[in-house]
This record gives structure tokens, C-alpha cells and sequence, in this order.
């Protein structure tokens, strides 16, 4: 089970997926991938900036999630600029395969686990320095 730690959030448990808020508009995500066989993983990482995101970006980014920004706004009862949050992780899941940032080799569920709890341990500084 992930620990918790550094502002790093557990929203997703199915995939290991933490997020962390950076400031200004920016969020820190991490999470484990699964790829086809009985236990085979891959741990990515990246920085969603939605300083450089368009209302057309976000309105692609929620697509596979909400009809369109109304109803992204009624499902949590927020207006779009206190959606940030969910923008972000939308845009984050929607990524074509291999286009993170950061990844690991293929791993086991319980090495994504440790990877994901370094990232954290490390406040992302794992990946981050390569």
C-alpha cells in the first residue's frame, strides 16, 4: 500500500496513480501502467502544465471522461477554474502509450509499488534528476 507523503496524493489505487500539486496551474503524476501479460507494469511519470493548455486542450483532455466542460462543471459542482485538478489527471490518462516523460522498465506489481513509494520518498526526485 502507498504511504502517503511529500503532497503526494493517492487518487487511484487500481494503478498506484499519486498526484502531487507544484503550483501555479502545475501537478506532478505518477503511476503504474498495465501492459499485456499477467504481471507485467510500467511506472511513468510526468508534469502536467496547464499553463500551456488552450479551452480546446481541456475540452480534449476530459473527452473520455465528460461530455464537454458543462457537464465536468455540474458533475462536481465547481466552475472550470477550480477543476484543475481533475483537468490535469484527465489529461494525464489520456496520453498515447510512451509519450510520459519518465518510465520504467517492465516490472512486477510489487516493483511498480516500490518505484511509485521512491518516487514519493524521494518527492519525485527519482526520476525527475535523469
Amino acid at each position: 500500500m502507498i504511504e502517503e507523503r511529500n503532497g503526494f496524493e493517492c487518487i487511484d489505487n487500481d494503478c498506484m496513480q499519486c498526484s502531487k500539486s507544484l503550483g501555479n496551474r502545475k501537478y506532478l503524476f505518477i503511476q503504474a501502467v498495465w501492459l499485456d501479460g499477467e504481471n507485467d507494469y510500467c511506472v511513468v511519470s510526468d508534469i502536467e502544465d496547464l499553463t500551456t493548455m488552450s479551452l480546446e486542450d481541456i475540452e480534449s483532455a476530459i473527452t473520455g471522461y465528460y461530455d464537454d466542460i458543462e457537464a465536468m462543471e455540474k458533475s462536481y459542482d465547481l466552475p472550470l477554474g477550480q477543476l484543475d485538478s481533475v483537468i490535469a489527471e484527465c489529461n494525464f490518462e489520456g496520453r498515447p502509450f510512451c509519450d510520459w516523460e519518465h518510465q520504467s522498465e517492465v516490472v512486477t506489481w510489487n516493483r511498480a509499488e516500490e518505484i511509485i513509494q521512491k518516487f514519493i520518498d524521494t518527492d519525485g526526485e527519482m526520476f525527475l534528476s535523469r
